[in-house]
């Protein structure tokens, strides 16, 4: 469409003034605001081919999903005939495109990149929000075989699969140091209470058990610098370090530690 403020980005070397410029603009701004839109309803979203990475085919399935949710509503919308409740043709032609592509594609298409994960969570987590119910919902559970797909997709295979890189917890107080531990408990208490909602289903149960270890291993760095620091002078303190190191043993399954640490607090009246 013509830009009918495109007079004004010109360099005018007689340098008007800025009444006449003020002018210019104002019945520039009057011919705009004049005109009739050409089409008041929702425009459909933009899903052209060129704008979308080819890398990750993760990114054309969401960019589709998209398009068929539009074209869903658009029929959804279309006036029924009077006293009909059923679905017109084009509202079911909308519909099964819709699914088809959700079941068949979407739903079956593992990303290939970190980029591509991060688009399908998000687009899972607007799509609730934007229509208002749930796209991925099968046998009860909501979101398994998205978390599925992103578990399986090969960018995690790059990642530091082992101990993660202990932090410098040297900055933090003795009080603080047992809080974050009690908050890092309780995380893994409730992780470990909800894996049964993703029971078989492989991907699910893989991100959880990976953030359960990190949970773990922080539990650990924890400890051990609230055992290399030693007993603080505050009583509550120090029984608050007693339990929080005696827990972590038992997690651990030392038990014969467990037990020194027990009597040691006991020996100190902790």
């Amino acid at each position: 469409m013509r830009n009918p403020f495109s007079r004004l980005a010109l360099r005018d070397t007689a340098r008007p003034s800025l009444r006449d410029r003020a002018a210019a603009l104002k019945a520039s701004a009057s011919r705009v605001i004049r005109r009739k839109p050409v089409d008041a309803s929702p425009a459909m979203p933009d899903v052209t081919p060129s704008a979308l990475p080819a890398a990750d085919p993760i990114l054309a399935a969401i960019d589709e999903t998209r398009r068929l949710t539009w074209a869903r509503n658009r029929a959804a919308d279309l006036p029924q005939p009077a006293g009909s409740i059923d679905p017109l043709p084009e509202q079911e032609a909308a519909t099964t495109a819709f699914w088809t592509h959700v079941d068949g594609v979407l739903l079956k298409t593992v990303p290939t990149t970190a980029a591509g994960c991060a688009a399908l969570a998000r687009f899972a987590v607007e799509f609730l929000a934007d229509e208002g119910w749930v796209l991925d919902e099968h046998e009860g559970n909501e979101h398994t075989r998205i978390l599925d797909l992103i578990a399986r997709s090969p960018m995690l295979g790059s990642e530091h699969a082992g101990r993660p890189f202990a932090p410098d917890l040297s900055g933090l107080s003795d009080d603080a140091l047992i809080r974050t531990y009690d908050a890092f408990k309780h995380a893994s208490d409730f992780a470990g209470l909800t894996t049964w909602t993703l029971y078989d289903e492989a991907g699910g149960s893989r991100i959880l058990n990976a953030e359960m270890d990190r949970l773990s291993f922080f539990q650990t760095d924890i400890a051990d610098e609230l055992a290399r620091r030693g007993t603080p002078g505050n009583s509550g303190l120090a029984a608050r370090r007693a339990d929080a190191l005696i827990h972590r043993a038992v997690a651990c399954g030392d038990y014969e530690e467990a037990a020194r640490l027990a009597s040691e607090a006991d020996a100190k009246r902790i």
